[in-house]
């Protein structure tokens, strides 16, 4: 008797990591409908700046467009995404990355740049 093999089983589908992210975002020929993906927990900018402000505009999913309109510029994205800070996705890979469930923002990353942070006020308000 003959048996057929069995069919090996589908792998998991495994979250967006931050290489996904990174891996899918664009460069060039970035239009108004293309949607921002923040990659920090937190406003990387000077509390108070101007930057902290212009950075608080920023919502995961929100287009270009959207930002313009509040008060950011091009200028503004192409800096923070030079930072790491954010990138810039065609809405359908968007859609499929954000889907696929986890956010690039981990607790960890979120912790360890806080500790940085506030490593680097203490530096700067600490007496010589």
């Amino acid at each position: 008797m003959v048996t057929k093999p069995k069919p090996k089983p589908k792998p998991a589908k495994r979250p967006a990591t931050p290489a996904d992210w990174h891996g899918a975002s664009k460069t060039c020929d970035i239009s108004q409908g293309d949607r921002i993906k923040l990659l920090v927990g937190f406003n990387p900018m000077k509390r108070g700046s101007a930057e902290a402000g212009v950075f608080a505009l920023y919502h995961d999913g929100m287009s270009i467009a959207d930002f313009i309109r509040a008060g950011g510029s091009r200028e503004h994205l192409a800096h923070d995404s030079s930072k790491g800070y954010v990138t810039v996705h065609d809405p359908a890979v968007y859609a499929r990355l954000a889907a696929a469930g986890a956010s690039p923002v981990t607790a960890r990353s979120v912790t360890l740049k806080m500790r940085k942070s506030a490593d680097a006020t203490q530096a700067e308000t600490t007496p010589a």
